[in-house]
């Protein structure tokens, strides 16, 4: 089911290592923190191929979710594990007992890793929801998602797809201090604009809001967005959990030591007096009165630009799920 170590490599992955493990690729999550209505846990399946190169970020590197020993500070920039994903997909499709619901791509690190330009994992399990007639969301901050168009945009015209382009500032410095390996912020909304050209509803998700810092531009990212095309937008607020902490005091103090203190205390403020808050509802969001500030500046943002269904009548239509086939076990469609 993997690629051994090493094996396909050349001399420009030397900085990736495949690594000769199987990931759980298909976990349960709950999409209650973003607001979103889902049957039970069932319905909230996060696949996420563990290719974890390239897009790192100060405050986002490694989710809880990932083996504790790859979960090393900076070492995420340094491995990669590369598995055969669509295998894992299609045997948990052709389950009798499959439920259908929106599938989310890219909720615990980027699907869109600088990596997949040569191993196309997230284009080959594409293809099978293609086949399937699956639906699914997709968050990422990359340019390559628009490489995909051929594939989006079928599913888009039978409302199978969303894409959320995140853009956590427009603040081209600052960006590129966050996310030294990430497509600057201006690419990003022209991403935004070729899915929108090419038919694919698009929002745009601003994340991760750092407090004292990105959220300065939040309107503006959203504006923005808006005229770029995104229909939907959302936001999540800066998470601390585990090693990165340590990680973000150690970026704050080598980019920004006169605002360390303030962007720190905001955020234990927001997070009931400490680094982070782990509860559902509350971790995406933070609580207090500046996390109320910012819901308040955004809901306000999105009623003037016409975000989320306001000013538009209704809102965005839900997915199609009821369009699914499931695969063959040979991974052939069914024909009867």
């Amino acid at each position: 089911m993997a690629r051994i170590a090493g094996s396909g490599l050349d001399q420009n992955d030397r900085r990736y290592i495949a690594a000769a493990m199987r990931a759980p690729m298909l976990e349960r999550e709950y999409e209650a923190d973003l607001g979103r209505r889902w049957r039970d846990e069932r319905d909230r399946k996060a696949l996420d191929e563990e290719i974890r190169a390239g897009h790192a970020m100060a405050g986002v590197v490694i989710p809880p979710t990932y083996l504790t020993d790859l979960r090393r500070g900076r070492v995420a920039e340094a491995q990669v594990i590369v598995d055969a994903a669509d295998p894992l997909l299609r045997a948990e499709l052709a389950k009798p007992g499959y439920r259908v619901s929106p599938m989310a791509f890219g909720t615990n690190t980027d699907c869109y890793q600088p990596a997949e330009r040569k191993f196309r994992i997230m284009r080959q399990l594409l293809e099978v929801l293609d086949e399937c007639r699956h639906p699914l969301t997709i968050v990422t901050k990359s340019a390559l998602v628009e490489r995909d168009l051929d594939l989006l945009a079928p599913l888009a015209k039978k409302n199978l797809v969303k894409v959320f382009v995140s853009i956590g500032t427009l603040d081209r410095a600052l960006a590129r201090n966050l996310e030294p390996r990430a497509a600057s912020p201006q690419r990003r909304l022209d991403t935004v604009r070729a899915l929108n050209a090419a038919g694919v509803p698009c929002g745009v998700m601003v994340a991760a809001l750092v407090p004292a810092l990105t959220d300065k531009t939040l309107e503006q990212v959203l504006e923005e967005a808006a005229k770029a095309g995104a229909r939907e937008a959302a936001y999540i607020i800066l998470r601390l959990p585990n090693e990165l902490k340590a990680i973000f005091r150690e970026w704050l103090a080598a980019h920004y030591p006169e605002r360390a203190e303030h962007v720190i205390s905001i955020v234990r403020q927001m997070r009931g007096g400490r680094d982070n808050d782990p509860r559902f509802h509350q971790r995406m969001r933070g609580t207090g009165n500046y996390a109320e500030l910012i819901a308040k500046r955004f809901d306000v943002a999105c009623r003037r630009l016409g975000l989320n269904g306001h000013g538009g009548g209704r809102r965005p239509p839900e997915l199609d799920c009821s369009r699914f086939v499931p695969p063959s076990p040979a991974g052939q469609m069914k024909l009867f």
